[in-house]
């Protein structure tokens, strides 16, 4: 953790300490609104990606009368392949984990209830630090899954409409 250096203002006016405070919770609310959005954007492509599979299967059914040799169902086949690694790699991008904030009230009173303002500032500060910086591993492999969902999602879509398109042409 980063040594926070302790700064109080003569005549009233706003302390350094206040500056950064204010700046890590900014900081702190970035982090939140990005793991929002790609939660949001995880859960989107999820569905999308089960949205053309299902169309894809659905023309597959319509294409391949029973006793065929089923060429349509194997050719879309792979376009579910490419969809079950679009649920990989969404729901490891969405799925829940443990990130970090403010301290819990109870555990601040507990610790920090007679202390003075400046200490508590400081230890929020340094709480504040610690978890922007025990977030930042996490939420960056959490963009980068959400951007391979979204990259195979793009693979899955350009797959089935060629697949679609080349249907008239399949023996």
């Amino acid at each position: 953790m980063r040594s926070v250096e302790v700064r109080t203002s003569a005549g009233g006016g706003g302390s350094a300490n206040e500056v950064v405070a204010s700046e890590l919770t900014a900081a702190l609310d970035r982090q939140w609104a990005d793991i929002e959005q790609l939660n949001t954007r995880a859960s989107a492509i999820l569905g999308f990606g089960g949205i053309i599979v299902t169309l894809a299967a659905t023309v597959a059914s319509q294409q391949d009368p029973p006793g065929s040799r089923g060429v349509v169902t194997g050719v879309l086949a792979i376009g579910a392949v490419i969809f079950g690694a679009v649920v990989w790699q969404s729901a490891q991008g969405w799925r829940p984990r443990h990130w970090y904030g403010a301290p819990e009230p109870d555990q601040l009173w507990k610790h920090y209830g007679a202390a003075t303002e400046d200490a508590v500032r400081l230890r929020l500060i340094e709480h504040k630090l610690a978890s922007y910086e025990k977030n930042r591993e996490p939420l960056e492999a959490k963009k980068k899954r959400v951007l391979r969902a979204q990259q195979l999602l793009l693979l899955e879509v350009v797959y089935v409409l060629i697949a679609l398109i080349a249907l008239p042409y399949l023996p």
